[in-house]
C-alpha cells in the first residue's frame, strides 16, 4: 500500500466504522472516510431500540488495542457463565469465567453504546465520516474505484469497502 492511500468506508454502523478505526490503527498512512446515508443520533438513544452485541474476550481485546473499550466498560455486562445445551439431546456443559480464571468470558453491550464510542474513536483518529450522504452509483472505470452522491459530486479511492448492510438501499442502479 502507498503512503497515500485512500479508503471510503460505505456505512457507518458497527462493521464500517470498526473496519476504518481498525485500519486506522494497524495500517499506517491511510487516508479514511466513512459514508453514512443515514443521519447519526444525538443525545439520548431510541428507547425502543434495546439491541445489543454479546463480546468474546478477543473482541473486547481488540476495543482495547483500538482505544475503544475505554469509553465502553462503564455500559459493559459482564458475562459470567455460559450453559450451552441443546433442548431435548443428552449432555450440556457449564463454562464459568472463575473455572477460567478471568473476571468474564465476555460483555454485553447496548449497540448505541458501541456505535457511539466508535464514532467517537473514529473522529479522534481523524477519519472522515461524512452522515448523512446517499450515494447513487457505483463507479468502476478508469479513474479508478468511487461513488457518485445523490447530489452529484463523485468521490474517488483506492479501496472501496461496502460495509452497508445486508440489502443497502443506497444504490438505485
Amino acid at each position: 500500500m502507498t503512503d497515500s492511500a485512500h479508503i471510503l468506508v460505505l456505512g457507518g454502523g458497527l462493521a464500517g466504522l470498526s473496519f476504518a478505526i481498525a485500519l486506522a490503527t494497524e495500517v499506517a498512512g491511510v487516508e479514511i472516510t466513512v459514508l453514512e446515508a443515514h443521519p447519526f443520533r444525538s443525545g439520548t438513544p431510541n428507547p425502543l431500540d434495546t439491541r445489543a452485541s454479546a463480546l468474546n474476550l478477543h473482541s473486547v481485546e481488540q476495543l482495547d488495542r483500538w482505544g475503544v473499550w475505554p469509553a465502553l466498560v462503564d455500559f459493559a455486562g459482564s458475562i459470567e457463565e455460559i450453559h450451552v445445551s441443546h433442548r431435548g439431546h443428552f449432555g450440556s456443559t457449564l463454562m464459568t469465567a472463575s473455572d477460567l480464571g478471568t473476571p468474564a468470558l465476555g460483555y454485553v453491550v447496548e449497540n448505541h453504546d458501541l456505535g457511539r464510542a466508535l464514532l467517537a474513536r473514529a473522529g479522534a483518529l481523524g477519519i472522515q465520516v461524512r452522515a448523512p450522504l446517499r450515494c447513487s452509483n457505483l463507479l468502476v472505470d478508469g479513474a479508478g474505484p468511487g461513488v457518485e452522491t445523490e447530489d452529484g459530486e463523485e468521490l474517488r479511492a483506492d479501496l472501496v469497502l461496502l460495509a452497508a448492510g445486508v440489502m443497502p438501499d443506497w444504490f438505485q442502479n
